[in-house]
């Protein structure tokens, strides 16, 4: 079996967007950082995010029924720290106007993000210290503004302007 270490190590090579899954519903509005997100399938669209099981939003978001991913755009560190429970960090979760959810029956998303994705609830697969959600995507957002990523341990913004597009003719 491989180092747990050692594959800590080689995964802060890799570079994840920052998101803030939420939910809403009898318990209020809930949220946390997540860096383990990705699409599943464009027909029906449809993502995946992974969640510790000992984290409290994955019940809430089993018994709400939905969830939101916000992908956090540059300059939003400090709203991505506070999700990740960070000691003495302001904002505070939900306390700004950064987010809307006027009432229970809807899911907090976030203003500026560079997008947000609404999402039903589809079901839960177990796999070693996570459970990896599936939902369905109903709504969608779009932003003109850079992802922010996460990196060796710290919060990078894309060069948006240095991408390349993908070939077209194999090499």
């Amino acid at each position: 079996m491989l180092d747990r270490e050692l594959f800590i190590s080689a995964m802060r090579n890799v570079a994840t967007p920052v998101t803030i899954v939420t939910t809403n519903g009898p318990a209020g509005a809930h949220g946390a950082t997540v860096s383990a997100m990705c699409s599943l399938s464009a027909d029906p669209a449809s993502l995946l995010i992974c969640l510790n099981r000992q984290s409290r939003i994955l019940g809430l978001i089993e018994e709400n029924g939905a969830f939101c991913v916000n992908v956090i755009a540059e300059g939003q560190d400090d709203i991505a720290m506070a999700f990740a429970g960070a000691p003495r960090t302001t904002p505070r979760k939900f306390a700004t106007p950064d987010w809307t959810h006027d009432n229970p029956n809807t899911l907090p998303e976030l203003r500026n993000a560079a997008a947000t994705f609404q999402c039903a609830y589809k079901t839960t697969q177990s796999f070693g210290s996570h459970q990896i959600i599936v939902g369905t995507v109903l709504a969608t957002t779009a932003a003109d503004h850079a992802p922010l990523v996460y990196h060796q341990g710290s919060f990078f913004a894309l060069a948006t302007n240095r991408a390349k597009p993908p070939r077209s003719e194999p090499v």
